[in-house]
């Protein structure tokens, strides 16, 4: 083995090499596995709904109109038509006196017995379904007698006479 040298100048550099051709890239690597997602989560359940409010009471059924017979016409209104009979009665005093009358329309009519000449009607007593009886005339109970028949529509009448023969005393 030699000595240890002693440390001389720097030698000459020598001239600069040629730059050489470019590499060749490097093999890309490979790409990581990318994660997985996440499953869907479970939906939570629904909230309670609120109690339904109360309802209104219904309000009553009002009355049921008449049914009319179908594919017929109603009947039309009309202002009252009063027939009476007799048109005239004598009696003797004492005796009963009777005059019916009878009066139609739409709405049906009511009837009434008025006395002519102190306009006051007859008592209800001596009225029966359009009928006046009169039990053991006088006199007084001679005249002119109206019936009438009336109705929203308006009212008719028809007249009689009731003659009443007096008591006669035979003579001797």
């Amino acid at each position: 083995m030699g000595l240890p040298g002693r440390h001389g100048k720097q030698g000459i550099i020598g001239p600069v090499g040629l730059k050489g051709e470019p590499g060749t890239h490097g093999i890309k690597g490979e790409k990581g596995d990318i994660g997985e997602s996440g499953e869907q989560g479970i939906m939570g359940s629904a909230g309670l709904r609120g109690e339904p409010g109360t309802k209104g009471q219904k309000g009553d059924i009002g009355p049921t109109g008449m049914p009319g017979t179908k594919g017929e016409p109603g009947e039309s209104i009309s202002i009252p038509t009063v027939v009476v009979a007799p048109l005239t009665l004598t009696v003797n005093e004492t005796q009963s006196a009777s005059f019916q009358c009878s009066a139609s329309g739409n709405p049906e009519p009511t009837i009434v017995w008025i006395k002519m000449g102190n306009q006051s009607e007859i008592a209800q007593s001596a009225v029966s379904g359009g009928m006046l009886k009169l039990e053991n005339v006088t006199g007084n109970d001679a005249g002119l007698y109206k019936c009438l028949g009336i109705n929203i529509l308006g009212r008719n009448h028809a007249s009689v006479q009731l003659v009443v023969n007096g008591k006669h005393v035979l003579s001797s």
